[in-house]
């Protein structure tokens, strides 16, 4: 176990192969933010973009959780949680899939995060997927897949499509 996120991207830029960091987070007193999180993962993905990054932390802050996964963790495990809970998140990380520990998730998503099936549109979007072809791939309506679309513009503050789409990829929400 490295003490410091400044050994952690040592052992990263001088190993190869390493494909997950855990990351352990824990907050500093009542109502502290994420922010050494924050700044931990953008230091490690400055090292390694494509290592799989677990958040395992103390926070159950649905805010505080959907940051850190904005920022660039891959998944975000509260210490709570049960071993598979963290099993999932780490499988997750591995396939470069967003997790958030549901624990984290039973209060209302933050505004600007879009749900799970909106990144499921906009990334069939992302992959050159009309409407009906997105329709058919998600097994719903071409309406649904329009409302869909338009709350994830609205969710993200975009302007359109290709909007939503960059932006969504620009913090990991799809690839």
């Amino acid at each position: 176990m490295l003490e410091t996120v400044e050994d952690a991207c040592e052992l990263l830029r001088d190993l190869d192969g390493i494909s997950l960091v855990l990351l352990g987070h824990e907050r500093r007193g009542a109502g502290a933010d994420v922010g050494e999180a924050l700044e931990a993962i953008a230091a490690l993905r400055l090292v390694s973009s494509g290592v799989g990054l677990v958040v395992f932390s103390d926070c159950t802050d649905p805010d505080g959780a959907w940051k850190i996964v904005l920022k660039g963790a891959d998944a975000f495990v509260c210490k709570r949680s049960s071993l598979d809970c963290l099993d999932t998140g780490i499988e997750s990380a591995l396939r470069s899939e967003r997790f958030v520990d549901p624990a984290a998730e039973r209060r209302k998503r933050p505004k600007g995060v879009p749900t799970p099936r909106q990144c499921e549109v906009l990334q069939a979007f992302a992959e050159g997927a009309t409407t009906d072809e997105t329709a058919i791939q998600l097994g719903i309506s071409p309406e649904t897949v329009r409302t869909h679309a338009k709350a994830a513009i609205s969710r993200i503050g975009a302007s359109d499509r290709a909007h939503a789409i960059a932006i969504a990829m620009r913090h990991g929400l799809i690839s």
